[in-house]
């Protein structure tokens, strides 16, 4: 991913449009759309090929979960969704189409970046898991062992992201296995360091 993103974002509030833009901005990305529902986000997301997409995941027409899914039919993308209700599950479901990081409104510039950061480095390893798979569908499903994996690391062995995944590539390496392998081996041993 470059340094200087292409996002589009899109909310079908006009304040929470202009906060999701000029956010975006001053965390040095570049906004190449913005959208006022799913459909919008859709048709611009196509004409623009942006790096990352911030979305909100109610919108009229459309939602953008729906939307993330038109998407992901052309492309995987890296997306955050932003949500005044708790849409976990939904969110969930669509990391089927998409490197998918969830914020709950009100978001703040430290919350975006931070969700921003995430999603990045979750895409980061849904492209290694890519040049093990046969597809995207399948670079997804392990991705989600891959997070499965992490989330143990993290709860079991009070290791940080970054550091849970240096573990699971350390892993991998040793036992000869390609990460999502590391995965499993971590979840079904109970990952003793």
């Amino acid at each position: 991913m470059p340094e200087v993103l292409r996002v589009a974002v899109a909310d079908d509030e006009p304040v929470m449009q202009m906060y999701l833009e000029e956010t975006v901005s001053m965390l040095g990305h570049e906004v190449v759309a913005v959208a006022k529902n799913g459909v919008e986000l859709v048709a611009l997301c196509m004409q623009t090929l942006p790096d990352l997409i911030v979305t909100d995941i109610r919108m009229p027409q459309c939602d953008g979960y729906e939307a993330i899914r038109r998407i992901g039919q052309e492309q995987t993308l890296p997306v955050v969704f932003v949500s005044g209700f708790d849409e976990a599950s939904r969110v969930d479901s669509a990391t089927t189409y998409c490197v998918a990081n969830y914020l709950t409104k009100p978001v703040d510039e430290e919350q975006l970046n931070a969700g921003i950061q995430t999603v990045l480095a979750r895409f980061e390893r849904f492209r290694l898991l890519l040049a093990e798979s046969i597809d995207h569908v399948d670079a997804l499903a392990r991705l989600k062992g891959v997070q499965r994996a992490l989330e143990h690391l993290w709860r079991h062995q009070g290791l940080m992201e970054a550091d849970a995944f240096h573990y699971l590539q350390k892993t991998a390496t040793a036992n000869s296995l390609s990460l999502s392998g590391a995965a499993d081996h971590i979840l079904a041993d109970g990952a003793a360091i």
